[in-house]
């Protein structure tokens, strides 16, 4: 076998095994992340860029895998892929295979909405003796794990953030619970100035509950990533480059620079 088959093959065995090889720089191992929400979406693509750059500046390749929910979890368990890049803090309780990163990559907020300017909601003993229609958007965990323990509420699910907005516009609810960022990147859109903006102006009323994203790692194929990689999260949010990849991710995907009827909370 000559000299240039055998380097042929050594490049060829080196991309299969997940290692990216090339002149002057040794050998780069590549890791493969899943995450809940489909690839093309904005949020999706921003922490895709916050891992690749992380991971890059700790000499790693990155690789994403757009995979349904369930099977995203099934996956980072097994080792198939190498972690998930946003599950909540406590998603490690249920699955000893994973490690978490404990730097967060985001906040997130259970808030509450509203068209009035309402005394300042403040966690779920406000709502006790709410008398008006309260709608959440379905699917969300922490509003549904409250809500089935407190059946006396009368709530009404909706299926998306544009739904949940329109019913405080024509007044069928009198606060609309949905994940903060969700409803802010909402009214970012131009589906939102295009349909919400000539109706009653919504405000956020409070925060019900919030718990902190993370991405966790599989612990036998990189667990040991978890520190530095925590570490250099840290190093991008002080340097203010966390923020940066997050608003070029919203603008690529067409969102506005300001939401409709307020800042986004910082």
């Amino acid at each position: 076998m000559g000299r240039r088959t055998v380097m042929l093959a050594a490049a060829t065995i080196g991309c299969a095994c997940g290692f990216r090889t090339g002149p002057g720089r040794a050998r780069e191992r590549t890791l493969t992340f899943v995450f809940g929400r489909p690839e093309a979406s904005p949020r999706a693509q921003w922490l895709i860029a916050l891992y690749r750059e992380a991971l890059a500046a700790l000499g790693y390749g990155f690789r994403f895998l757009d995979v349904p929910p369930n099977r995203a979890t099934a996956m980072a368990r097994s080792g198939e892929v190498d972690g998930d890049l946003g599950r909540m803090s406590d998603y490690g309780d249920l699955y000893p295979e994973l490690v978490r990163v404990e730097e967060p990559n985001t906040t997130v907020r259970l808030a509450a909405f509203g068209t009035d300017q309402l005394e300042r909601v403040e966690g779920w003993d406000w709502l006790a003796d709410y008398p008006y229609q309260l709608s959440y958007r379905r699917g969300i965990k922490l509003a549904e794990a409250h809500f089935a323990n407190h059946p006396e509420l009368g709530v009404l699910g909706v299926n998306d953030t544009a739904q949940g907005l329109k019913l405080l516009q024509f007044r069928r609810s009198g606060l609309y619970l949905d994940i903060e960022e969700a409803v802010y990147d909402y009214l970012s859109t131009p589906e939102a100035y295009d349909t919400l903006q000539r109706g009653l102006p919504i405000i956020e009323a409070g925060v019900m509950q919030q718990q902190t994203g993370h991405a966790f790692l599989n612990r036998g194929t990189c667990g040991e990533l978890a520190m530095p990689l925590a570490e250099k999260l840290r190093e991008m949010k002080a340097s203010g480059r966390c923020g940066l990849l997050l608003d070029k991710a919203l603008s690529a995907a067409g969102y506005r620079d300001r939401p409709l009827f307020g800042p986004r909370p910082g």
